[in-house]
């Protein structure tokens, strides 16, 4: 018994590293389906989609989206805010809008200048730097969610869009082509005549399931109590 119980346990010490070192995987890419549309964003509003994630447990490692502008952002004082929130309010004609935030980038200034396009990349640190853990299993992601950006000190001759893109097909996560504005606390799903999906990239790592680590989790420290290492 005592040589099947060493076994067990350097087995799964084994495991344990190999399934932590997973590889990012995209969960959600529009970059591909650009439909040839830009939505025009107004200093300080709040606008985002929703996405709902298809399948599998996912936690996030990497964001970004496109802005295009027809005139280069002078300001240095040009900045953005990325907030990601629970769709967990009350809900409206049976759609529940965001609520909880759970992740907030704060100001980030000085906006890409010298070409009419740019992307602005969150990478894992900065994700989880300004994580807020609202959620129940820290920075996993939920479900549904929504993702917003700000956009503020933009110069009065700055014209900035979002370009749109169809909804992704085939992939770990899906948006429908409406999009949520906040307007003084009061959020409103609207609808263009194309899909409003924004040009986004998000990356993520999949998580084991919880009950899997719970039973990997017991079984060392079953193992590790009858070889008298728990005290």
């Amino acid at each position: 018994m005592k040589d099947l119980l060493n076994i067990t346990i350097f087995a799964l010490a084994c495991l344990l590293p190999a399934w932590g070192a997973r590889a990012d995987e995209v969960i959600y890419d529009t970059s591909l389906s650009y439909n040839t549309n830009i939505l025009s964003v107004d200093n300080g509003e709040e606008i985002g989609n929703e996405i709902t994630l298809n399948a599998g447990t996912w936690s996030m490692t990497g964001f970004q989206v496109e802005y295009y502008s027809t005139n280069l952002l002078q300001s240095p004082q040009a900045g953005v805010d990325l907030r990601f929130y629970l769709n967990n309010a009350p809900a409206v004609n049976g759609i529940a809008p965001p609520g909880t935030l759970f992740y907030d980038s704060g100001w980030y200034y000085g906006l890409p200048a010298g070409s009419q396009g740019d992307t602005i990349a969150y990478e894992m640190s900065d994700l989880y730097q300004n994580a807020l853990l609202n959620l129940p299993s820290g920075f996993i992601l939920p479900d549904t969610f929504t993702f917003t950006l700000t956009f503020t000190n933009l110069n009065a001759a700055d014209m900035l869009f979002l370009p749109l893109a169809n909804s992704p097909t085939n992939q770990l996560a899906m948006s429908s082509g409406d999009y949520w504005v906040n307007s003084d606390g009061q959020w409103t799903l609207l609808t263009n005549s194309v899909p409003a999906n924004f040009v986004v990239q998000a990356t993520g790592v999949p998580e084991p399931a919880i009950a899997g680590l719970g039973i990997l989790g017991g079984l060392l420290l079953a193992g590790a109590a009858r070889r008298g290492w728990w005290r």
